[in-house]
Formats: structure tokens, sequence, C-alpha cells
């Protein structure tokens, strides 16, 4: 492949997107679930060092970048920790399921920030040429043995997702108690009664 750096993110979740896509096309107990999620899970940590090492550098000398910047790293920091908790699980592990679910959730949301809002950001104020050597850095770095992801470096995000793998009655008792997902104990408003 040959292109700039942006090229190469877009090859990449390009990639990440058909992964996703092809986890659903599989049973339940299927390895090939976990096989894809590792998959997937290994093109984000590379992508998510591209990132921090030639992308956000360069956005962070745009006047509007710096924001965009640290809304990246709060989200490959999101993703790398539930990286780490689905490294030990498996297609069987209770709660696999519902992780994937915030995975793809926080890494399709990623992704289309940065090419809604980022990469016409660069694509409008870098010079074509510092683009293009910084995908020539991005296919060289590529050569490096993935890294894994690590572990203790931030919390899992905030747990919005409903929660299927739990009985109905007691997703709806959670609810109706104010102790859903998502819900402020400390607010009036986040408590029910």
């Amino acid at each position: 492949m040959s292109g700039d750096i942006l090229d190469e993110l877009e090859a990449d979740h390009e990639s990440v997107r058909r992964l996703f896509g092809s986890f659903t096309g599989h049973g339940f107990h299927d390895p090939e679930r976990k096989r894809i999620i590792d998959e997937a899970g290994a093109s984000l940590l590379r992508q998510a060092h591209l990132e921090e090492a030639y992308l956000y550098p360069l956005a962070r000398e745009l006047p509007e970048g710096e924001e965009d910047v640290r809304q990246g790293l709060a989200e490959n920091a999101e993703i790398e920790a539930l990286l780490a908790e689905l490294e030990s699980y498996d297609q069987d592990t209770p709660g696999f399921e519902h992780r994937v679910a915030q995975l793809v959730e926080r890494a399709t949301g990623h992704i289309n920030q940065q090419e809604a809002r980022l990469f016409p950001l660069l694509r409008a104020q870098v010079p074509a040429a510092s683009l293009e050597q910084l995908g020539a850095d991005a296919r060289t770095a590529r050569q490096a043995p993935p890294r894994r992801p690590r572990r203790g470096t931030a919390a899992l995000p905030p747990d919005d997702l409903p929660e299927p793998e739990r009985p109905l009655t007691e997703r709806i008792r959670s609810l109706l108690s104010g102790a859903g997902p998502g819900r402020d104990q400390s607010h009036p408003a986040g408590r029910i009664g």
C-alpha cells in the first residue's frame, strides 16, 4: 500500500469495520469470534500507536487540533482498557458479548470522529508532502511486532450498554431501583422513586 498517513489509517479503519461485521456472522460459541476480536484488537493497537506517534503530534500544531487530540487519546485509552480485559476472555466467558459490544461502539465512534473531523482538517491544513512522508514512516513502523494492550493504564469506559447476559428480571429490577448502567446515583434525577 502507498499513500499518506490518512490513507493508511483509513485502510486500517475499513479493515476493522470488516472484522466487526464478520464477527456477527459466527455462532455464539464459535472460537472464530475470539480470533476475530483478537485480530481487530491488534489492528486497533497498531492504529493507536500510529495516531500517537505520527498523527497527533501533527494535529497539535493546528489551532483547532488540540481538542481532537485530547479526545482521541482518551478514546484510545478506553479501547485499550477494553482490549486488555478481552485478552483474558474466550468466546464463552460471561460478559464477552457485552465487552465486545462496548469495544465496537467505542472503536467505531473513534473511527467515525476521526474520518469526519480530524482527517479533513489535516488534509486542508497540512502540506501533502508532509502527509506522504508520515505515510511512509507509518508503513515502516508497521514492521515492528504488534504490541499487547497495556493493563491498568486506563479505567474501562462507562458501562452504558444494556446487559443482555443478565436475566430480564434482574435488568428491570436494576433499572427500577436506579442502579442501572449510566445512572448517576448522586443526582436526584438519576434515581427512581
